[in-house]
């Protein structure tokens, strides 16, 4: 009847309503210039188009921070890493995988998707000795509270808890410098490093500066239940739509 069909379009709504909303925006790191962060503190810079803020450390597979290791931006250029004063005489003053992996660490204020990044300088389109190439990687935070990177210790790739979500071939020659991502996984915490996998790309050449990140925040509605409160809500909804449909048959 109608009223059935009244009731079981309100309670897919209520359902619907409290599985949560994603929302899109962007943080953009052109602005950001000179030092953001220093060792293994967390920096911040930049804009972003929602509430979402963002602030970033930069780390080194075979590196420990020192106080020399900072995060900075380059005026329009996107944001490098220093690991360990490795690079700040020479060199790319980039994320790049020579003298280990680069990493910048991502921390959102709200559980995000990632869906694209964008990088600006790169060793696509300005090759600097032998960074000529802008490979990268990009993983997320699976685990509960915050990475087990901790100040001062090295980045620890063969952690489960950090997914890969895909390694990106020429980031620098793909339209805007922009890489697409693909993945159903949100998290508060994302990384992107230069190239470090093993699918026989060259390696020790890859460099570039992360300009932009974009994404959808997955935002919980107030007061969300939890997933077993869920479950029960919906069993709970069948069992009165059964019980509607008996009191008509009957009828």
């Amino acid at each position: 009847t109608s009223s059935s069909r009244r009731l079981a379009v309100a309670l897919a709504l209520a359902l619907a309503g409290l599985s949560g909303a994603a929302q899109a925006a962007t943080w953009n790191f052109g602005t950001c210039n000179g030092v953001i962060a220093t060792q293994q503190n967390w920096g911040s810079c930049g804009t972003n188009s929602g509430e979402a803020t963002v602030s970033m450390r930069g780390y080194n597979s075979t590196q420990a921070a020192t106080s020399s290791s900072q995060v900075y931006g380059w005026s329009g250029g996107g944001v490098g890493y220093y690991a360990n004063g490795y690079d700040t005489a020479n060199g790319a003053h980039a994320v790049d995988n020579a003298g280990g992996v680069d990493a910048l660490v991502l921390q959102f204020s709200e559980a995000v998707s990632l869906t694209s990044f964008t990088v600006g300088w790169n060793g696509n389109d300005s090759a600097t000795g032998s960074w000529n190439d802008a490979d990268a990687s990009v993983y997320y935070w699976s685990g509960t509270g915050t990475p087990t990177i901790n100040s001062g210790s090295e980045l620890t790739f063969g952690d489960n808890a950090w997914k890969l979500v895909n390694h990106y071939a020429n980031v620098g020659d793909l339209t805007g410098n922009t890489a697409a991502v693909s993945t159903t996984g949100s998290s508060s915490y994302w990384l992107i490093s230069a190239y470090n996998g093993t699918l026989g790309w060259t390696t020790g050449n890859d460099a570039f500066k992360l300009l932009a990140v974009a994404g959808n925040v997955v935002t919980p509605p107030p007061g969300v239940p939890e997933p077993g409160s869920l479950a029960l809500l919906g069993l709970g909804a069948a069992g009165l739509l059964a019980a509607r449909r008996k009191s008509i048959v009957r009828s």
